[in-house]
């Protein structure tokens, strides 16, 4: 009974390209056992053998990653990201049970061709391990130069949202927005609670005070469509002296207001007046409309005008800014944060995991270091593009992270296996690349590819979430690649 939204919709697209990996990996697998010349049935039980341990890892992983959005209070993230963990688990047994079975009843691979392609893959990737090995400080050096890079972009973001935001400018609903900001003084709404601890507010002092305060959000907030206790005074001053604009004001006088406010009591109890104040006059809201310019804009705002109250106003009156708008505004807030402290138990559940696995504290260290570094770029590059950070951005890092980790976990389960086998560490990890590179950057090429389709959206959030999660898999292959080798090698220096 889940309804489709805009959550869901992401769904079908992150199966998909999530899925595939695991099957190029068995299936590159299989076809490097075809090419030594082993019979299907025991190429697809040496397949399984040597990358299902990794298969199931980077299931777990990825699953992890999306649970981690249960940690937010909205319900459609959470919702997407256990019908999404649950996808991803039933990938993985369709990987492991019908492929397997699909494999079988093909026609037998052509061993000549396998050969042919894996010497081209084979000859790229040994250059590149070559150059890997012989450039180890410089590797280093530019990581930790790209890495101070990124965390000055970071700190240029900010959290910022505006009505509409991910609609683009050409957008006809984005338009008529425009056009009210424009010439009908905004669309955005600005709520401000006041109550009185001592009189009502309806007495002379209070009314006073929030004339002037009209004044000052009229002046300086520039709020239009102006609500208020005041205002409400003022329109039946007028009334009262048969709408004569020369009396749209508050009396000048203490006896003066007495009077009007002695010939107004009957008034004062009609129920249209309970949208502006309470029943017993103890409470009330001052509300208007001001041009959207998003949260941030208004935040500086809002406060300069805490600062200007608490220089003004009477000590038996409270203010409190609320309303829809800035519950949104607090909301993403909150969210934001929500998502990033999600991305940081993702980190270490799953830190947790190749600890317990792999028994070593630094191959834990090791295999999350060049996952992390592609988020830190990505941060960093939305910082300096000026790509404001929302809940719907937020939530590409947990993605990504639980992702990119996977090719993490396919190399080192490889690399063990090898180093199990006797094997010194160069031809360890020689073995290891020529093995899983060529599938680590076929699934990371097809993933990215996937998710950059998402750039095809009208819509700015979907647009970015595709961007940043291709650009951020692209940067954690490259890492996994030249960083990797150089970490793993550092970690083994011992064992030479």
């Amino acid at each position: 009974g889940k309804a489709i939204d805009i959550m869901v919709i992401l769904m079908p697209c992150i199966l998909f390209v999530v899925g595939m990996s695991d099957v190029i990996h068995i299936a590159s697998q299989f076809y490097e056992k075809i090419e030594e010349g082993l019979p299907r049935e025991h190429a697809i039980r040496a397949a399984l053998k040597e990358v299902g341990f990794a298969t199931f890892l980077t299931c777990i992983s990825t699953m992890v990653a999306f649970l981690t959005l249960n940690t937010t209070s909205i319900q459609p993230i959470r919702d997407f990201g256990t019908y999404t963990a649950i996808g991803v688990a039933i990938a993985y047994l369709l990987s492991i049970t019908l492929l397997p079975w699909m494999l079988m009843r093909v026609n037998n691979p052509n061993r000549f061709k396998i050969h042919t392609v894996n010497v081209r893959w084979d000859r790229f990737l040994r250059r590149l391990l070559l150059w890997v090995f012989r450039n180890p400080i410089k590797i280093v050096s530019s990581t930790a130069f790209l890495i101070a890079l990124s965390v000055w972009g970071i700190m240029q973001i900010e959290v910022n949202n505006s009505m509409l935001d991910d609609l683009s400018k050409d957008d006809p609903i984005k338009q008529d927005f425009g056009f009210f900001d424009a010439h009908f003084g905004g669309v955005r709404g600005f709520e401000l609670a006041v109550s009185s601890s001592q009189s009502t507010l309806l007495d002379y002092e209070s009314i006073s005070f929030m004339d002037k305060l009209d004044d000052y959000l009229i002046d300086s907030m520039r709020l239009s469509a102006l609500v208020s206790p005041a205002r409400l005074i003022r329109l039946l001053n007028m009334a009262r002296h048969e709408g004569d604009a020369a009396f749209y004001t508050i009396p000048e006088t203490q006896a003066e207001y007495d009077q009007l406010m002695q010939s107004l009591s009957g008034y004062l109890k009609d129920r249209r007046i309970r949208e502006i104040v309470s029943k017993d006059f103890t409470q009330g809201r001052i509300a208007g409309r001001i041009v959207d310019k998003g949260s941030l804009a208004v935040n500086l705002k809002n406060k300069q005008f805490r600062k200007w109250l608490e220089r003004q106003k009477p000590q038996n009156l409270t203010f409190r800014i609320t309303g829809s708008s800035d519950l949104i505004d607090k909301s993403n807030q909150y969210l934001t944060q929500n998502m990033l402290e999600g991305l940081s138990l993702d980190v270490v559940v799953l830190m947790l995991i190749i600890g317990l696995l792999f028994k070593s504290l630094r191959m834990m260290l090791i295999s999350i270091l060049p996952n992390l570094i592609p988020l830190l770029v990505a941060a960093g590059i939305m910082g300096f593009a000026q790509i404001e950070m929302k809940v719907t951005i937020s939530i590409i890092f947990s993605i990504a992270f639980g992702i990119a980790i996977d090719d993490t976990l396919h190399l080192l389960s490889r690399f063990k296996l090898e180093l199990n086998k006797g094997k010194t560490i160069p031809m360890a990890m020689r073995t290891t690349f020529l093995s899983t590179g060529k599938a680590m950057i076929l699934t990371a090429m097809v993933i990215a590819s996937g998710f950059a389709t998402l750039m095809l959206s009208d819509f700015k959030s979907t647009y970015y979430v595709g961007l940043l999660i291709s650009l951020t898999l692209v940067i954690a292959l490259l890492a996994e690649l030249v960083l990797m080798p150089v970490l793993l090698v550092f970690l083994h220096k011992r064992r030479k």
